[in-house]
C-alpha cells in the first residue's frame, strides 16, 4: 500500500483543514492509498527538516499547489479532490 502524507497548517476558522480533507477524499478515490493528514498547528513539524527528507528521499513535485480565501467552495473544492486524486494515481503507477 502506498502512503500520502498530507501536511497542513490551519487554525481555529478550519478552512485550510477543510482544503486538506478534500485533498485527501481525492487520494482515497484511488486504490491502494493510504492518507495521514497532520495540521501543523496541532502537532509541532519543522518544514525545512521535512523538505529536506523529502529531497534525500527522492521525492518530487507532482502537481501544483491549490489555493482558496476563505472557506472552500465551488472550484477550489474540485481543484482540491483533483489534486488528491492526481497525488494518489501518481504513486500509485510509480515502479
Amino acid at each position: 500500500m502506498k502512503k500520502i502524507l498530507i501536511v497542513f497548517h490551519s487554525q481555529e476558522a478550519g478552512n485550510t483543514k477543510r482544503m486538506a480533507e478534500l485533498v485527501a477524499r481525492g487520494c482515497r478515490q484511488v486504490r491502494g492509498v493510504q492518507v495521514s493528514m497532520v495540521n501543523t498547528n496541532e502537532r509541532r513539524v519543522d518544514m525545512r527538516r521535512l523538505e529536506e527528507l523529502a529531497k534525500h528521499m527522492g521525492w518530487e513535485k507532482v502537481a501544483p499547489s491549490v489555493t482558496c480565501q476563505g472557506r472552500p467552495k465551488g472550484e477550489a473544492i474540485k481543484k482540491a479532490v483533483a489534486l488528491g486524486k492526481s497525488l494518489a494515481q501518481h504513486i500509485t503507477s510509480a515502479k
